[in-house]
């Protein structure tokens, strides 16, 4: 159970193997709204806010690996362009095995490595894409032996 607040985007098992290697990229379509003036409490589109993404490899036995993760920080103050519509996750090489499901899940907390914003707001996500590096199969090598 991912917890309170977490939206899981899962993928199809895989119908064979697949090695990320390298820097994947999140995408989506999003609003987020936030306290505005504080004296009347009204709603208005949020200046300050995260969000958190993380990459697991969910096994057939329900078994799962965190791959990577990011995190996206807005804030209109510092940055009037800045939003969280695309951003780089953490990079990795990380092989897939078949019958494996991809899943992501994001959320605007991941505690204990970050810490909570201190001002709440809350986020609509209309669309999302993980853009993921793959390696050629003949690529994947286990240097190990």
């Amino acid at each position: 159970d991912p917890g309170p607040g977490v939206v899981r985007f899962v993928h199809k098992p895989l119908e064979k193997p697949i090695t990320m290697m390298g820097i994947p990229t999140w995408l989506m379509k999003h609003s987020a709204t936030g306290v505005g003036n504080l004296e009347n409490g009204s709603i208005q589109e949020a200046g300050d806010y995260w969000v958190s993404a993380r990459v697991l490899d969910l096994a057939p036995d329900g078994d799962q690996t965190l791959v990577t993760r990011g995190v996206c920080r807005v804030n209109t103050a510092a940055n009037s362009k800045q939003d969280c519509s695309i951003f780089d996750l953490w990079g990795n090489g990380w092989r897939f095995e078949k019958g494996h499901t991809v899943v992501v899940e994001v959320s605007q907390a991941d505690t204990p490595l970050f810490r909570r914003n201190n001002f709440p707001s809350s986020l609509s996500i209309e669309t999302a894409t993980l853009r993921m590096p793959l390696t050629r199969e003949k690529l994947n090598v286990d240097f190990r032996n």
